[in-house]
C-alpha cells in the first residue's frame, strides 16, 4: 500500500506500507519491496520476544531481502549488496555496543546498524560457518518451529547447533553478545629458504573481544592463486606456507565471509 508512512516501508502483514514520498520521487523502491517481504516470515510470523533481539527482525529481512538479489540478479550484484552491508556498519558508532541489547531505555534507538546491517551480516557468516545446505535446512527449521510465534536468539542458536551438529556458542556469542568487530593487521615475510610467513594480529580496541575467526587466505602469485583455510583464535597467529612465494600478494577472506578490516 502507498502510504504517509514515516519509514521507506512497514511490514505490516498481508497490507505493507511503502513510502508515498518515495514512490512518488520515483526512487529505486526494489530493496525495500525484498526487505519488507522478508519480514512476512521473519519479524511478522516469527517475531523476536524481546525488543533487544530485534536483529531477529531487521538482521533477517536485511539478509533475505539480500539473498533475492543473488537469484534475480546474480552473484556479482549479491556481493557488492554484501559488501554494501558490512560497510554501512563497520563505518558507524554502533559497533560500540552489541548487537543484542537489553539496556536500550528508547526502543526507537534499537532501528540502528547493529540490528540491520550487523544481523544481516551474521546471518551471511553463520551461512558460511556451517554451510548452504545446512544453513538453509536450519532457517527453515527454526521457521517452522517458531511459526506464529515468538523466538529468541538463543532459540535460533539451538536449532542451528541440532542442524549442523556443532557447537556454535562461540560464535553467537562473540558476533551477537560482544560489541564490535576484528580488526586484523597482516605481516608477510619471506623465509631464507623460501616460502612465505604470514603474521595476523588482531588489533581492535579493548572494548571489544578477540575473536575466533575461520579464514580462507588467498596468496596470488606467477599469474595463479592458491588458497588456505586457517583459524584463528587469539590476538595473534602465524602460519608458514612452504611452497607459497615470500612475495605473493596475500588477500584475507578474498570472498568477504567475514566483518572485518584489514590493515596493513
Amino acid at each position: 500500500m502507498q502510504s504517509s508512512t514515516r519509514f521507506g516501508g512497514m511490514e505490516n502483514s498481508s497490507a505493507i506500507f511503502y513510502s508515498e514520498q518515495g514512490l512518488a520521487s520515483g526512487r529505486d523502491m526494489e530493496g525495500t519491496v525484498s526487505h519488507e517481504t522478508a519480514h512476512q516470515w521473519f519479524g511478522d510470523s516469527v517475531t523476536e520476544g524481546d525488543w533487544g533481539h530485534l536483529w531477529l527482525s531487521e538482521g533477517f529481512a536485511t539478509y533475505f531481502g539480500a539473498l533475492f538479489f543473488l537469484y534475480a540478479e546474480g552473484p556479482e550484484d549479491f556481493a557488492s549488496r554484501i559488501e554494501g552491508t558490512a560497510q554501512t556498519y563497520l563505518n558507524s558508532a554502533d559497533t560500540l555496543s552489541p548487537a543484542v541489547d537489553m539496556s536500550t531505555p528508547n526502543l526507537f534507538d534499537m532501528l540502528n546498524r547493529n540490528s540491520y546491517q550487523k544481523g544481516g551480516m551474521v546471518l551471511h557468516m553463520l551461512r558460511g560457518q556451517v554451510g548452504d545446505d545446512i544453513f538453509f535446512a536450519g532457517i527453515r527449521d527454526y521457521y517452522e518451529t517458531y511459526r506464529d510465534s515468538t523466538a529468541l536468539t538463543s532459540d535460533l542458536q539451538r536449532v542451528m547447533e541440532e542442524a549442523s551438529g556443532q557447537d556454535l556458542e562461540w560464535f553467537f556469542n562473540q558476533w551477537l553478545f560482544e560489541p564490535g568487530y576484528p580488526v586484523l593487521r597482516a605481516e608477510q615475510s619471506a623465509g631464507a629458504a623460501g616460502g612465505l610467513q604470514l603474521n595476523l594480529h588482531q588489533v581492535q580496541g579493548n572494548y571489544a573481544p578477540r575473536f575466533r575467526l575461520p579464514l580462507t587466505i588467498e596468496f596470488r602469485f606467477n599469474g595463479t592463486s592458491v588458497r588456505e583455510e586457517v583459524l584463528m583464535d587469539g590476538a595473534s597467529a602465524s602460519w608458514f606456507f612452504s611452497e607459497v612465494p615470500g612475495d605473493a600478494e596475500v588477500v584475507v577472506d578474498p570472498d568477504g565471509w567475514i566483518l572485518k578490516r584489514v590493515v596493513r
